[in-house]
């Protein structure tokens, strides 16, 4: 294809594309909840991201490597909402985070504006693996939003397994919750490359390791919204 050429390193980033995809639809199938599909909406913008990296390491021109590049970045942008909101759903917070989901989506639209603009982006890097983005000041305004969400949601799962009796479901599934998001935490590394450190982004593999957990989470203790009737059965056990 014009534009294009095989890159090895491709490959996994195509492959976890589709698997983090995958167990996202597995999950979302067998739980049928507004909690299994907020996950499978997380794991799409996972995956898209993976798979608009997959295209920005084959684009040989740096035009299109750009293109790819924002479409990536588009989901990106939306994959620690999703896991906020996610988290706040699942550990039933939602009502209690309110304000904190509005201030995190409306900070998302903006940055999502500002990319659609062309402010996120200063140009791109060159590799020997292929080409990334550098992020202007609006990209690290990206970055900033990125952490801070992910403290923010780890704390919410340690909140909710030292708050429950350590044997109980909603404890250990927190517990692996938090395991899960901290594993894809790693995928920050992809921000490196675009200030300039040659980095190959792995942070694919980080984000399939966090959708395993979750679907070995989901296999054993459901993905089930903590409703207040729903704490006061576990307490009954």
């Amino acid at each position: 294809m014009y534009g294009y050429a095989p890159n090895a390193l491709a490959l996994p980033l195509a492959l976890t594309a589709a698997t983090v995809i995958a167990v996202g639809l597995a999950i979302a199938l067998r739980e049928r909840s507004r909690v299994g599909w907020l996950h499978f909406f997380l794991a799409c913008a996972a995956g898209s991201y993976q798979a608009g990296m997959a295209a920005v390491v084959l684009a040989q021109d740096p035009a299109l490597a750009l293109h790819w590049m924002r479409l990536a970045t588009f989901a990106a942008l939306l994959i620690a909402p999703f896991a906020y909101h996610f988290g706040c759903t699942v550990t039933g917070q939602r009502v209690a985070h309110r304000r904190g989901l509005v201030g995190v989506w409306t900070a998302t639209l903006l940055l999502a504006l500002c990319h659609a603009a062309g402010l996120l982006f200063s140009g791109l890097h060159r590799y020997n693996w292929g080409a990334y983005a550098a992020y202007s000041t609006v990209g690290w305004m990206f970055v900033l939003l990125t952490v801070g969400t992910v403290v923010v949601t780890l704390r919410m799962y340690w909140s909710k397994y030292r708050g429950n009796r350590s044997e109980s479901l909603a404890s250990q599934r927190a517990l692996r919750l938090a395991c899960g998001l901290l594993l894809g935490s790693l995928a920050m590394v992809d921000f490196l490359p675009a200030v300039g450190v040659n980095v190959y982004p792995i942070g694919g593999l980080a984000l399939l390791g966090a959708g395993l957990i979750n679907a070995h989470t989901m296999w054993c203790y459901r993905l089930v919204e903590i409703t207040p009737a729903y704490a006061a059965d576990q307490l009954m056990d």
